[in-house]
This record gives structure tokens, sequence and C-alpha cells, in this order.
């Protein structure tokens, strides 16, 4: 199957515009999240002062599925470390019950998990 940001760039240049106009620093990288072809379309989602990176892991069939939310703390990169594996590797997913209540649907933005997931009131000792 086609990625999705190759199937629909109007809608990935949307989500990125999106994010970056918010003032998020948005890092996008292909990564396999679930072991299958293809890669899943991965952003780190910072927002400049905070303590977490939030990572939205999108499908390949992406906004018709929702993506997979994790949360990491900042972590330090040596030179030729991926800045994205540290992250992902120091992650933890969100909780299904911190999961937005309304329903998914492909009108959603990743924008909007970002703002949900801000608004979670922060957990003793972590993300």
């Amino acid at each position: 199957p086609l990625a999705w940001d190759l199937a629909h760039p109007r809608r990935f240049e949307q989500e990125f515009r999106l994010l970056t106009e918010a003032g998020y620093i948005v890092d996008v990288v292909r990564w396999d999240a679930d072991g299958r072809p293809p890669f899943e379309i991965c952003f780190s989602v910072y927002r400049p002062g905070a303590q977490t990176v939030v990572l939205l892991v999108t499908p390949f069939n992406y906004p018709a599925e929702m993506p997979a939310i994790r949360v990491a703390p900042l972590v330090g990169v040596q030179g030729d470390e991926d800045v994205f594996e540290k992250l992902y590797d120091a992650s933890q997913p969100v909780l299904m019950t911190e999961l937005p209540e309304w329903t998914w649907d492909s009108k959603r933005t990743l924008i909007e998990l970002i703002w949900h997931i801000e608004k979670r009131p922060a957990k003793e000792g972590g993300a």
C-alpha cells in the first residue's frame, strides 16, 4: 500500500502547516512502528519550553484511522544517534483512558490530538 503522505500530499502539507503555524517544532520521519510495510509517517511535535515531545504515528491509511499517540521526555542525543529513535524508545503510549472522548474521523487533524494531549493533567514524575 502507498503511504498516505504520498497518496494525499495536500493533506500532509495541511497537517504540517497547522502544527508549525501554531508554534510547534515538528519533525517528520518514516518509521517502521509495526513491523510491516509500508513505514508509518511519524511526527515528533514539540512546543518550545515543554518537558515532553508528542509522537504521532500515522498509519498508511491516515486519516481514515487515528494515529497512535506516544509521549516522550526530552532526551539527549549524541552526534550520530537518531533523534526519533531515541524519543520513540523513551516514549510511552497514551493510555486508552487518556484518548479523546470524541470519535476519530477523517475530518479530524493531528493538531486536535496535540491539543487534547496538552490538556491532560500532568502526571507525577513523568509525561
